[in-house]
């Protein structure tokens, strides 16, 4: 009939919008930190994966994140690793983004590739920076984070009915220390 309605309002009092997300991040991480013994200042680097930065809901979301963790306190460091930098559609000014510059490749030989060369780059990645927490966004990012990890904190973000339903699922959710909905 041509009517649509804005249930936008319903999803915010719910607490799925951004904002809340990223209050949510920042109050739980605050309190682990509390619990730690090392210098404060260590435990404060997240690193944000996402494939890419271009049109897309999770992307947004990365990018919303990445902006309220490092506007709510200046001592966190909050850095956002992408695959590829081809049409980045999102504000990233004053954001720390780094590409590891491994674009998507055809074919099953092609993208089981593509998963062993970013696992590497971002494994190589995650020793140097000594990050706390990596948080990934979407199947792609959620498997490359899950098979890198290092020191830190895996935090996988699932979204939808696609996430669900993915072979994957099941992999992300047991090495994950926090599945975030």
């Amino acid at each position: 009939d041509g009517v649509r309605y804005d249930r936008s309002g319903e999803v915010a009092q719910a607490g799925f919008d951004a904002k809340a997300q990223a209050e949510w991040l920042y109050e739980f991480y605050e309190e682990q930190t509390t619990h730690r013994e090392k210098d404060i200042s260590d435990l404060k680097k997240i690193l944000l994966m996402v494939p890419m930065l271009h049109q897309g809901g999770f992307e947004k979301v990365c990018v919303r994140t990445a902006r309220l963790l490092k506007d709510s306190d200046d001592s966190i460091d909050v850095k956002i690793l992408i695959f590829n930098d081809e049409d980045i559609a999102y504000d990233t000014t004053g954001l720390d983004v780094i590409n590891i510059d491994i674009k998507s490749r055809p074919g099953k030989i092609g993208k089981i590739m593509n998963v062993i060369k970013r696992v590497q780059k971002v494994r190589s990645f995650k020793k140097m920076y000594g990050n706390h927490i990596t948080y990934s966004f979407g199947i792609t990012a959620n498997l490359v984070n899950v098979l890198s990890r290092e020191q830190d904190k895996i935090w996988v973000g699932i979204r939808g009915f696609t996430d669900l339903y993915s072979r994957t699922l099941s992999l992300f959710c047991k090495k994950a220390d926090l599945v975030v909905c």
